[in-house]
């Protein structure tokens, strides 16, 4: 207002007059004085929007904010502060370089949150593999047990059989041999009824002696489904597991 006053008054007078230059001087005087106040009220007015900046910036921190959303918040704010000032000014400068900081400190906060997440869900990744493959393991001994212990019982029922048709050959070899020396000892039957007896005796033989090979054969051959449906089922394991 100063300026403005004492610039209408020195128009008033002649560029040559005493007057227009006491007026003048004290225009030239006004001027600087707000070049001065201006300088001073931007330089409160940074300042205090600087202030705001780090109070809201703390209220952040402490209400528990993570340090990436608090870089983050801070970019914003510097990116909107510089943008009030020429980029020749000294203010523009200053909050050019917190920015530029607050950037960097952004930049890594996020680094950090990016291989802390990686890390626990790589974590999470091996646990997760880490309990299925145990589960395919425990399923797997689960069933190779119970195929074992059927093809146990196989081998057990085939050996005792074995054992009981090695006693009843023998039972049957001795009864054969006490009719035979019953026989010697007390008839002279003609050939043709000793002949045909022989016979009757070779075929029961026979008929007996195919019954066991196919009853053999039916357990021989359930053992070996049973084994090829263990190689089968240990493949699709170790296929589920790769």
């Amino acid at each position: 207002q100063r300026l403005y006053l004492w610039q209408q008054l020195r128009n008033r007078y002649g560029k040559d007059s005493e007057y227009y230059a006491k007026a003048d001087e004290q225009a030239r005087a006004a001027r600087k004085d707000v070049a001065s106040a201006t300088e001073k009220e931007t330089k409160d007015t940074y300042d205090k929007r600087v202030d705001l900046i780090d109070k809201e910036a703390r209220r952040l921190e402490d209400s528990g904010a993570a340090e990436a959303d608090v870089a983050a918040f801070k970019v914003a704010e510097w990116t909107k502060l510089r943008g009030q000032y020429a980029k020749d000014s000294e203010y523009y400068e200053k909050a050019d370089e917190q920015l530029y900081q607050s950037r960097k400190t952004l930049i890594e906060n996020t680094s950090k949150l990016a291989e802390a997440l990686v890390k626990a869900e790589k974590t999470r990744i091996d646990t997760a593999k880490k309990t299925d493959l145990e589960a395919i393991e425990a399923r797997k001994k689960a069933y190779v047990d119970a195929q074992d212990e059927k093809i146990a019982a196989i081998d057990e029922l085939l050996a005792k059989e074995q054992t009981l048709n090695t006693d009843a050959d023998y039972g049957t070899q001795i009864a054969e041999k006490n009719a035979r020396i019953a026989e010697l000892a007390s008839a002279v039957g003609p050939e043709g009824i000793a002949e045909r007896e022989q016979a009757i005796k070779e075929r029961d033989r026979m008929v007996l002696e195919h019954d066991r090979d196919l009853r053999k054969r039916e357990l021989d051959s359930q053992k070996t489904a049973l084994q090829k449906e263990k190689e089968t089922q240990l493949t699709a394991y170790d296929r589920e597991k790769a």
